[in-house]
C-alpha cells in the first residue's frame, strides 16, 4: 500500500475511534444510573424495576349445618296409672326436623324427659329410637320409653324431648305436652299372722314376739298423719268358741322402746270390728324398699295384750283371730 492510502486508512480509524470514544461516554450516565439504582434502600417511583405488581389473600369461611327442630311432642297415651309396687313403662312420641335432611339426625342422641308438676322428680327415657321410616327427606318420628315407678308424683308430667344432628349442635324443644299420672292408694301389709308367746291367765303388757306390724305404701299417694286405720276382731276360743279374748284388752301404737310404750294407750279403749285411726302415724308415698327412715313409705305398728282375765273367764287354750276375722289395718 502506497503512502498515499496509508494516511487515508490512519484518518479512518481515528475517526471510527472518536466515535466509539463518544458512545461510551453517552452510554455512562445510563450505566451508572441502573448501578446506583440496584442498590439497597434507593426507591425511584417513575421507574420500572421488573418486581410484582399484584398479590393474593387466601379465605376461609366454616359453613356450620343448620339446628335440627324437635315438634309434635306426644304420649302415645295420655294418662296413665302407676303399677301397685312396681314400675310401669309409658311410650312417647315426637317428630325431629333437620333442614339439612333428616340422615344428619343422630338417632342415638334421642331423649325424652318427663318432669312432675312440682319439679322435684324427673324420669328420663331408657330406651329410644327411629320409628319406621322418614316421614319425608327432613322429618323422622321417634319413639321413646320412659319407666315410671309406683312412688312417682300422681298429677302433670311435662313432656320434653330432645335430638341432636350429626355436628352436635343440640336443640331441646319443650312443647308444652303433658302426660297425667293417676293418683292410686294402696298398701302392702305384713306379717301375715302377728303372734304372742304363751301367757297365762291374768297376764299383763305382753308385746308381740314378731311385730312390728309393716304397712308399705305401694301407690303413689300420700297417706297423711293419723289415717293408718287398725280394725280390732275379738279372738275366739279355737277349743271352746264361748270362751274368746276380748278387743279391749289390746292397745295399738306405731312407737315401741324398752318399756313398751304401746302398752300404754288406753284410749280409746278397743271395741270388736270398730275401725279406730292408729294416733301419730304418716304414710307418705316413698320408695320403700329404701327401709324405713321418713319418707321411704313405711309405717310400724305395734299391738299389745295389756291385760287378760283370769282364768274363770279365760281357760287353756288357743285364742285367734284368723280368716275372715283377722285384724284389718287399712287407709285413707
Amino acid at each position: 500500500m502506497d503512502k498515499k492510502s496509508r494516511g487515508v486508512l490512519k484518518i479512518v480509524n481515528i475517526l471510527i475511534l472518536v466515535v466509539l470514544v463518544v458512545s461510551v461516554v453517552n452510554a455512562l450516565p445510563t450505566f451508572f444510573d441502573a448501578l446506583k439504582r440496584s442498590f439497597t434502600g434507593f426507591r425511584d417511583t417513575n421507574l420500572i424495576t421488573g418486581m410484582p405488581t399484584t398479590g393474593t389473600t387466601g379465605l376461609s369461611i366454616s359453613v356450620t349445618s343448620l339446628a335440627p327442630n324437635v315438634s309434635q311432642i306426644f304420649p302415645l297415651n295420655g294418662s296413665g296409672s302407676i303399677t301397685e309396687s312396681g314400675v310401669s313403662n309409658f311410650s312417647f312420641s315426637f317428630n325431629a326436623t333437620d333442614p339439612d335432611g333428616a340422615d344428619d339426625l343422630n338417632d342415638s342422641s334421642a331423649r325424652i324427659n318427663l318432669t312432675s308438676s312440682s319439679g322435684d322428680q324427673v324420669r328420663s327415657n331408657v330406651s329410644c329410637g327411629q320409628y319406621g321410616l322418614n316421614l319425608n327427606t327432613s322429618t323422622a318420628n321417634y319413639t321413646c320409653v320412659v319407666r315410671i315407678y309406683y312412688f312417682d308424683q300422681a298429677g302433670n308430667w311435662t313432656i320434653r324431648a330432645s335430638i341432636a344432628d350429626n355436628g352436635a349442635q343440640l336443640i331441646a324443644n319443650d312443647s308444652g305436652a303433658n302426660f297425667t299420672l293417676f293418683s292410686t292408694l294402696a298398701i302392702v301389709v305384713g306379717p301375715g299372722s302377728l303372734t304372742f308367746p304363751s301367757i297365762a291367765a291374768s297376764a299383763v303388757n305382753t308385746t308381740s314376739n314378731n311385730d312390728p306390724i309393716y304397712v308399705n305404701n305401694t301407690g303413689n299417694q300420700n297417706i297423711t298423719a293419723n289415717n293408718v286405720r287398725v280394725t280390732p276382731i275379738t279372738l275366739a276360743g279355737q277349743t271352746t268358741p264361748a270362751f274368746n279374748l276380748s278387743a279391749a284388752n289390746f292397745s295399738v301404737s306405731n312407737q315401741t322402746a324398752a318399756f313398751n310404750p304401746e302398752c300404754n294407750i288406753t284410749t280409746p279403749e278397743l271395741a270388736n270390728n270398730t275401725v279406730y285411726n292408729i294416733a301419730e302415724t304418716i304414710l307418705p308415698r316413698g320408695n320403700n324398699s329404701a327401709g324405713t327412715g321418713t319418707g321411704n313409705g313405711v309405717e310400724q305398728v305395734y299391738v299389745c295384750l295389756r291385760a287378760t282375765p283370769g282364768a274363770s273367764v279365760l281357760p287353756a287354750q288357743t285364742y285367734s283371730a284368723t280368716g275372715g276375722a283377722a285384724w284389718t289395718i287399712s287407709v285413707v
